[in-house]
């Protein structure tokens, strides 16, 4: 499907709204976001769920200025290549070399995406030996790799050399004695040694 046919398919109000985007083609749609279109004269929920699924086809999305939150919420958008690089940008390299060195680790990692109904998101799940490595949910521009660690591994994490902007998460807990998150979050190629450290950790540990 084209613009011209997609929009064909809108009443006329929202053809007359849109018109003012002065788009050229449906990928254009992937830099605004819904609100945005609502915004205009004439276009309503019912057009603005026409121009989604259109970008379903292609494998794209709207716009999703979530600072920090997930955005892969629709369960029925496949985190796909296309899907990740409109979210992740100039990140999606990482996140494609992080994955890729999960699968060459001894034991190797196995990586991949569930929609959780309980948090309304699709997330990233490493597993190996059937237990869970790391978590990771996609934000805007960046995504976080979530590890979960019991008091044991306190001093694998202590002596791995990672970086003191974690001390927080890992005194955490040792203050409460309980499994506790530590969050590396990936907006650029060198927070991906942060994560290499803590896979390594997480393999010690199961």
């Amino acid at each position: 499907m084209n613009l011209e046919t997609l929009l064909s398919t809108l009443p006329a109000p929202a053809r007359r709204g849109l018109k003012e985007l002065n788009f050229v083609g449906i990928d254009d749609f992937t830099r605004v976001s819904a609100s945005t279109l609502r915004s205009l004269h004439g276009v309503g929920p019912k057009a603005v769920s026409v121009i989604e699924a259109a970008l379903v086809e292609k494998g794209l999305t709207l716009q999703a200025w979530t600072e920090g939150k997930t955005v892969l919420t629709d369960p029925d958008i496949y985190p796909g290549d296309c899907v990740l690089q409109h979210h992740l940008a100039a990140v999606k390299p990482v996140f494609d070399r992080m994955v890729e060195e999960m699968g060459q680790t001894t034991p190797p990692v196995a990586f991949e995406w569930r929609y959780y109904t309980d948090g309304n998101s699709w997330l990233g799940k490493a597993t190996v030996k059937q237990k869970t490595a790391v978590w990771v949910s996609v934000c805007h521009h960046m995504f976080k790799a979530t590890f979960y660690f019991k008091r044991e591994s306190v001093s694998l994490i202590e002596q791995s050399g990672l970086d003191d902007q974690y001390r927080p998460q890992w005194e955490e807990i040792v203050k409460t004695g309980k499994t506790k998150a530590v969050t590396v979050i990936v907006d650029g190629p060198e927070k991906l040694s942060h994560v290499r450290l803590l896979v390594d950790i997480k393999l010690q540990s199961i």
